[in-house]
Parts: C-alpha cells; sequence; structure tokens
C-alpha cells in the first residue's frame, strides 16, 4: 500500500508542477521577454543578494509577467535553487498578505507550485548536499499543504520518503516537529488521524 501511496504522490506532483495553461507569450514584447529571463536567470545566483532582489522584483511583477516567468521553467540548469527561492518568496508573499484572501491564495497557489518543481530537479542521488537540499524542499512544501489544508499530502511528503537513508537529527527533529503541528491541527479541526488510509 505504501508503495501505490508513494507512486500516487509523485503523479500529483508532478501533474500540479506544471505551470498556467493559458498562453501568455503573445501578449509579451520580445523585448520584455528576454528581461524576464535574465530576471528568472538571476533568481538561481549564487550571490545570496542578487537572488533575493530578484525573487523579490518577481513577486511585483504583473500576474501576466508572473505567469510568463512560470513557462520559462525547464529551461536552465540547476533549477531547483530556482524554484526553491521562488517558492520561498510566494510563501512569504501568502503568508504576508491576510488582508487580502485572493491574493493570499494565488501566492500560496504558486508556491506550492514552485515548491514540487524544486523537488522534481533536485536529483537526491547525486550528492548528499542534494539529499539535504531535497529534504529541505519537502519540508516547505508540506508547510505550504497545510496553508492550504491539505494534512494529508504535507504527511505523506515528511513520513514517507523515497530516500531510506536517515536525515540529520536537526532536520528529522524539524520533521517531527511538523508532523505534530499537523496533529494538533488535525484534532483541533476534527481530523482523525491526518495521514492515515482510513
Amino acid at each position: 500500500m505504501k508503495r501505490w501511496t508513494m507512486m500516487l504522490l509523485a503523479g500529483v506532483v508532478a501533474a500540479c508542477a506544471s505551470g498556467p495553461e493559458v498562453n501568455v507569450e503573445d501578449n509579451i514584447p520580445s523585448l520584455r521577454k528576454g528581461e524576464l529571463g535574465r530576471l528568472f536567470d538571476q533568481t538561481g545566483s549564487f550571490d545570496e543578494a542578487t537572488a533575493q532582489q530578484a525573487t523579490d522584483s518577481v513577486l511585483t511583477l504583473p500576474a501576466e509577467e508572473q505567469d510568463y516567468i512560470d513557462l520559462l521553467w525547464g529551461g536552465r540548469t540547476g533549477e531547483g535553487l530556482h524554484a526553491h527561492r521562488l517558492g520561498l518568496a510566494y510563501m512569504d508573499a501568502a503568508q504576508s498578505a491576510r488582508a487580502n484572501s485572493l491574493t493570499d491564495a494565488a501566492n500560496l497557489e504558486r508556491a506550492v507550485r514552485w515548491f514540487r518543481r524544486a523537488i522534481l530537479a533536485v536529483d537526491v542521488l547525486a550528492s548528499e548536499e542534494n539529499r539535504l537540499f531535497a529534504a529541505r524542499i519537502r519540508f516547505d512544501l508540506a508547510r505550504a499543504y497545510i496553508c492550504e489544508g491539505k494534512l494529508n499530502l504535507a504527511v505523506e511528503l515528511l513520513a514517507n520518503r523515497t530516500d531510506t537513508t536517515p536525515l540529520p537529527p536537526d532536520v528529522q527533529q524539524s520533521y517531527d516537529g511538523l508532523l505534530d503541528e499537523i496533529a494538533l491541527i488535525g484534532a483541533e479541526s476534527g481530523v482523525r488521524n491526518p495521514g492515515s488510509e482510513d
């Protein structure tokens, strides 16, 4: 059963990592496309200040240009870093936009999409650094799922990793803490055993 659960979860991640289906390219001038492409490249910069400035700039773009940034996914190297940073930026924006539920929901949807993409982009077998990076992404995606009220998906991400190598104690402690938080939320909302197969 666990195998089928993981296959289903992988399918959900892959299916939902795709960007908007609408065609926005025709509405954006070629010169602007180039500028947006460079901005997306900067979100993956090894210089933290440059990357932070770029991700902040992406969030201030009109929705159509943010959709175009979505379409750039899949053509760069090291896109796990791009995607994780954008996911974090949208997550922060969602959590700080409580006065506007529509903006909050839109940012959260984008955060989830970018985190899912980051998971798909990171080869956990390539290095120990990649394995720990993937663990961090799973943690952040689980937080986003919690905000969406999808407690079962959050539990699956945290409890049923395909990588069976034990996590470092501090990382495992973070996972366990978030699982405890999910259990508390489930108890308070009347959801019995979030993440169970019942």
